[in-house]
């Protein structure tokens, strides 16, 4: 697996999870095509990632994992929905380059860290341009390393 594909990894607890918080009724996983949700009778492409970890050491290789993702997010049929550890802050240049290049909008700009080891933020939503941001938070809660970024969404797109 080269480093570009290993930016699209997920694994079936993430994606139950999602599916769980998100009420979806029904998943679908077909090779070679993302996962569908299906929520409130809508179809949504929902990705979870985890990018190179490192900071600054392996940002050439989240470079490469990032043009990944937005080659897959603009193949995308459905909206979207991306939520992921990207390992580097807001202002790091992979990802200001895929919040460039990506089809999807931040949710929660100027939200506070979300690893308090590393007293940084770098766990991110992004969504389609379809979605009203309503809300987005970062609860100090749970038991992982990083605390949840929390966003209400409202789809906005008139069809």
């Amino acid at each position: 697996m080269n480093s570009g594909e290993q930016g699209l990894q997920v694994n079936l607890h993430q994606l139950l999870r999602a599916m769980i918080e998100k009420g979806a009724s029904d998943m679908h996983i077909t090779t070679g095509s993302p996962p569908l949700l299906r929520i409130d009778g809508a179809t949504i492409n929902f990705y979870v990632t985890h990018l190179a970890a490192w900071d600054r050491f392996n940002s050439s290789a989240r470079r490469k994992q990032i043009d990944c993702v937005v080659r897959q997010l603009r193949g995308s049929s459905y909206p979207i929905l991306l939520t992921g550890d990207f390992n580097a802050s807001p202002r790091a240049a992979e990802v200001m380059a895929f919040e460039r290049e990506s089809p999807t909008q931040i949710c929660g700009l100027n939200l506070p860290i979300t690893n308090p080891m590393l007293r940084k933020r770098i766990d991110y939503v992004w969504a389609d341009y379809g979605w009203e941001v309503l809300k987005t938070q970062v609860p100090r809660v749970g038991p992982s390393d990083h605390w949840p970024v929390v966003t209400e969404l409202m789809w906005a797109r008139k069809e």
